[in-house]
């Protein structure tokens, strides 16, 4: 009997676990009706990571470092009433397990832009952007390595 309990015990973590990460969000939203979706494999982000500069359009900018550290990126939007409450309380789900902390908030004319960070020491691991508004949510989940020097390099010579 104990064995099937911790057994259960060890599924259910698991399934936990799983449900609380971005890529599990857009992989449950991703096929819906309504659903707008764009993903970004790890193979891409190494691919775009061996262009020698990736800059911004002012030239300053090289974002390589940082590109070819991330491991994925989910994309989802839609104006559906149904998928917009459930990804909003499953987006809510996801900050509220405790791995992420606001970064920033913004709110203009009835839109909300939340920013978050899970961070693993001093660097990044995951960034979460939830924008609602009305009749319209956007989730963005980007997953990877962002060195905290290499970040402050990029924010240093973007505000040049």
């Amino acid at each position: 009997m104990k064995k099937i309990i911790a057994f259960a015990a060890i599924v259910l973590m698991s399934l936990s676990a799983f449900a609380q990460s971005g890529k599990s969000i857009y992989t449950r939203y991703s096929d819906e009706k309504g659903v707008e979706a764009v993903y970004i494999s790890p193979n891409m982000f190494k691919l775009i990571g061996k262009i020698p500069d990736v800059n911004t359009g002012n030239g300053d900018v090289n974002l390589a470092p940082i590109i070819r550290n991330l491991s994925g990126f989910y994309l989802l939007s839609t104006s559906s009433p149904r998928v917009i409450s459930d990804l909003s309380q499953d987006v809510q789900k996801l900050i509220k397990a405790g791995k992420y902390d606001l970064m920033m908030e913004a709110k203009d004319d009835g839109e909300t832009v939340r920013i978050y960070t899970e961070n693993k020491g001093e660097d990044i691991v995951s960034l979460v952007f939830f924008s609602s508004e009305p009749g319209e949510v956007s989730f963005i989940c980007v997953d990877g390595l962002i060195k905290q020097e290499e970040l402050n390099i990029l924010i240093e010579k973007s505000t040049r």
